[in-house]
């Protein structure tokens, strides 16, 4: 990933958002579709030894069937890539136009997080082309190497002539593979059982590590003693928290603010304010002065809305404007909460969605047609949490 000056339009932090923790959510999860759950894990037509860490080699997933098992109580150790990675060439087959089916819900071992996640990117994965696929393999390749040798199997068989429950369970054995190598990294976080998952340590995972999250760096300066600081950073996934949103009201705004809007304005403030961990020197306490602003530019990146705080609106696209290139990032997916449940919508085209949730018909996607952004904002009786956008090459 690679740092992109940003070039603020004139026309026109840090925070912790909810990620899926107990507080979040209720304590209570409905009760699923019995009849339409799947949990026979002995019928699964997929065995762990068919998925290999790379299609050119033996290698296996970190925690499968390795002789280095990493040890429970290692915490937050991202797993070891062998050797340097380098872009697998394969055959890009798209997502079939009909999603058939995805993940079923586990009720003894909750894996609505995972089924979110997952399902998400195998929706954008199956999308996009080549060149997509192997910037997101590369920007996270621990990570999304493997993950993406899962979606490749899931594509290879979308064709064959299975039927639903079958199909259904190599999607669920595919995501469990996925949330043990996640699980395995940090077991004190991502606990098995009845739990809920944090969505965002897992995004974070998959935009390239533990530690990972959409930010903007901020280039300081000291007007006194000529202090610098080149790496100020500023969280862009929780912009819409109000403590974020309210110094960037103006009159007559109305209650729910697109976010292309909140977002051109945040960038718009902090090209010329110090974020607020970095306002005064460390040298001389004088008042630090902004030199430049500065965007990770990645395949991918994410927006949380706070549960509860619905005030902003998911804009289809959303453009940052830059000195050598105008970026477009395009909505690609949006995980819902409610009643401790996370779903999701994924998108087809302009104006029609996959609703996918795995407690329903084997984790059956049903199509749905959007035609205003308002709409996208709550998903049956759940409301809008996590917004992904997608870069570049991801069809529409």
């Amino acid at each position: 990933m690679e740092d992109i000056e940003l070039l603020i339009d004139s026309g026109d932090g840090e925070g912790t958002g909810s990620d899926g923790s107990q507080e979040d959510l209720q304590d209570q999860v409905p009760p699923p579709d019995t009849d339409n759950i799947l949990l026979d894990m002995d019928n699964i037509p997929l065995g762990v030894d068919d998925i290999l860490l790379d299609p050119g080699n033996t290698e296996m997933l970190p925690g499968e069937d390795s002789e280095d098992e990493t040890s429970s109580e290692l915490t937050d150790e991202e797993p070891d890539v062998v050797g340097d990675w380098d872009p697998v060439t394969v055959e890009n087959r798209q997502l079939p136009s009909n999603l058939e089916v995805g993940c079923v819900w586990d009720p003894d071992d909750y894996s609505c997080a995972f089924d979110a996640v997952f399902m998400a990117f195998y929706s954008m994965y199956g999308r996009s082309d080549q060149i997509w696929r192997n910037t997101w393999k590369g920007e996270s390749p621990q990570w999304n190497v493997p993950l993406g040798n899962l979606f490749d199997l899931l594509l290879s068989i979308a064709t064959n002539n299975y039927s639903p429950r079958e199909h259904s369970s190599w999607f669920s054995r595919c995501r469990d593979i996925f949330r043990d190598q996640v699980t395995e990294s940090n077991p004190g976080i991502f606990r098995r059982g009845r739990y809920f998952d944090p969505v965002s340590d897992i995004l974070q995972r998959v935009l390239g590590g533990s530690n990972a999250e959409p930010l903007a760096r901020q280039n300081l300066v000291c007007p006194g003693c000529g202090a610098e600081k080149h790496d100020a950073r500023l969280s862009l996934s929780y912009l819409c928290l109000p403590f974020n949103l309210n110094p960037l009201r103006q009159n007559r705004d109305p209650d729910v603010l697109p976010l292309q809007l909140v977002l051109a304005r945040y960038l718009q403030r902090y090209s010329t304010e110090p974020g607020l961990p970095y306002q005064q020197c460390h040298v001389c306490q004088a008042v630090l002065q902004v030199r430049s602003l500065h965007l990770l530019e990645t395949s991918w990146t994410w927006f949380e809305l706070k549960a509860g705080e619905r005030l902003v609106l998911p804009s289809l696209e959303i453009r940052y404007s830059l000195l050598d290139a105008h970026q477009t990032y395009t909505l690609q997916a949006i995980i819902y909460l409610g009643a401790g449940h996370f779903t999701t919508r994924m998108r087809k085209g302009p104006n029609t969605w996959w609703n996918y949730d795995g407690m329903r018909q084997f984790g059956k996607p049903r199509l749905e047609v959007i035609t205003t952004e308002e709409e996208l904002i709550r998903c049956d009786d759940r409301g809008a949490t996590f917004l992904i956008y997608c870069r570049g090459n991801c069809n529409n």
